[in-house]
């Protein structure tokens, strides 16, 4: 088994380190909605693999962007946002770090447009929000790499799932679960985080966590067989 966080007293002071400035989503602020947790689970995947590409979809105004940007200076980060005030806002926030893109553009646009098989991509799927869900594009046009889903519908009543804040589907009746992914990603190997993992570190996102999905595309690893991640699929 192969170790999950290589230097776990440096994620966690990365992770606290930012400053928590998104806007409108309440208790949702910081990096990965302040919740250390799901970090944890995303970056055990980069640091377990060779991975040289993130795409981040739903900047907002840059605070999970600025965490990866600070944990992983040596891998291209490409980050988008569809609110011209908060593309604007991220865009001043991040432009000291140079391995930082970000396009005022929609995720599935971006990710139809980069050549998914020049890179090794790990993509965070945070876009559906309200009435926009690009859920089903997104996954329809990730055709390599891996992939975590946020606000997913994990069948937990302590976790939220749809948007987040209220647990939505989009005007086309397309849910954050499982279903969604089966239907349109066509995959065999799907994940969800797992309730019971004992991270041994403090998370300070007590009120509102999200569920997540994770599955690889056209990769073999097995960093899914460690025990924070759970097979449903």
């Amino acid at each position: 088994m192969k170790e999950i966080i290589k230097d776990i007293k440096n994620f966690q002071e990365q992770f606290y380190s930012v400053k928590r400035l998104n806007i409108n989503l309440e208790n949702f602020t910081g990096p990965f909605g302040f919740d250390i947790y799901k970090a944890y689970d995303f970056c055990s995947i980069i640091d377990n693999n060779d991975i040289d590409t993130i795409i981040e979809t739903g900047t907002n105004i840059g605070d999970t962007s600025e965490f990866l940007a600070l944990r992983y200076p040596d891998k291209k980060i490409i980050t988008c946002e569809i609110n011209p005030t908060y593309f604007e806002i991220a865009k001043m926030r991040l432009k000291e770090y140079k391995n930082v893109n970000i396009f005022l553009a929609s995720s599935d646009f971006v990710i139809k447009n980069i050549n998914q098989n020049e890179h090794n991509i790990i993509y965070f799927l945070d876009a559906h929000f309200d009435q926009y869900w690009p859920l089903k594009e997104e996954i329809n046009n990730i055709e390599r790499g891996f992939v975590m889903i946020d606000d997913f519908d994990i069948k937990c009543p302590n976790y939220y799932y749809g948007n987040g804040v209220a647990n939505m589907v989009s005007k086309e009746n397309i849910k954050c679960d499982i279903d969604t992914v089966k239907n349109f990603g066509k995959l065999h190997d799907v994940y969800v985080n797992n309730v019971f993992f004992d991270y041994k570190i403090p998370n300070h996102q007590m009120d509102l966590r999200a569920g997540r999905c994770f599955y690889q595309k056209k990769f073999t690893s097995d960093i899914f067989l460690n025990e924070n991640f759970k097979k449903v699929l």
